[in-house]
């Protein structure tokens, strides 16, 4: 009789996580975005290029669409839209003033300056009258900026000293310039302040009638006269010239041209006329 064999114990199952089953030859995809610091690029090198070739008055949708804004309303959207869009057009080669850095670098330089403007939106304060409790010091976002600096020129080489002294000299006179002003529109809504005045608009005048209308002639200073007052201004010159030109003179002898007498003829002529 044979003798009776143990029972063999199955091993147990082993549970394979699907995530962790990866086919031979497969790699995981990388995320163009990652910079392999910890940091996200908003905008990929194509997308710099993009802005850069289209249209200016086109520039500022096509950045919309491609950057998220976290802004409280459309006012502080445009003002931070309008920031990043200038730099990014100061960053190219197509401005005298440009400093011409590669569609990267100005996708990391927006990286950082965006960082900097979600740090103050982040650390701003407000009670619920409006009062500022808390807000982000001037050099704590140096402070911060410094810190990215040196890590995209040594750590992480993506400038080269030169370049990152530009940026920082650009953003010396932009956005730390007015890093109060950027931070005040950060916090506090747009103030709406309306305005009434009354004003009183009196009744205009009747015109007289036309009946009444005198036609204007073209004198020759230009101006507008009627004729009622061009006759009278003639006349009253056509008077003058006879109280001056008809004192007794010596009679003129007959070797001598008639000039005078047709002349005073001549005006006399003329001032019967308009008096009639």
């Amino acid at each position: 009789m044979a003798p009776k064999q143990k029972p063999v114990a199955e091993p147990a199952p082993v549970e394979v996580d699907d995530q962790q089953q990866t086919e031979p030859g497969d790699e995981p995809v990388e995320d163009p975005r990652s910079l392999g610091t910890g940091h996200m690029l908003c905008l990929l090198d194509d997308d710099i290029r993009a802005i850069w070739d289209a249209p200016e008055v086109d520039r500022l949708s096509l950045l919309a669409e491609r950057i998220p804004i976290e802004a409280a309303d459309n006012f502080r959207e445009e003002i931070e839209m309008q920031l990043y869009l200038t730099l990014i057009e100061h960053c190219s080669d197509q401005r005298k003033d440009g400093l011409c850095l590669t569609a990267r670098q100005t996708s990391v330089a927006l990286m950082m300056v965006k960082m900097l403007v979600d740090d103050i939106r982040a650390g701003v304060e407000l009670d619920a009258s409006g009062e500022v409790l808390r807000i982000v010091e001037k050099t704590a976002a140096v402070d911060k900026f410094r810190e990215l600096a040196l890590t995209y020129t040594i750590d992480m080489p993506v400038f080269s000293p030169p370049e990152m002294r530009l940026l920082s000299d650009y953003l010396g006179v932009t956005f730390f310039a007015h890093y109060n002003l950027y931070m005040y529109c950060l916090m506090c809504p747009r103030q709406m302040e309306r305005i009434e005045v009354s004003l009183v608009l009196h009744e205009p005048e009747v015109p007289p009638p036309l009946e009444e209308a005198a036609e204007l002639s073209d004198d020759i200073s230009g101006s507008k006269q009627p004729l009622e007052a061009v006759a009278r201004s003639t006349s009253q010159e056509v008077d003058v010239i006879l109280e001056v030109d008809t004192p007794d003179e010596p009679v003129q002898d007959s070797t001598s041209p008639p000039v005078r007498k047709g002349f005073l003829d001549r005006i006399h002529e003329i001032r019967l006329r308009m008096v009639k």
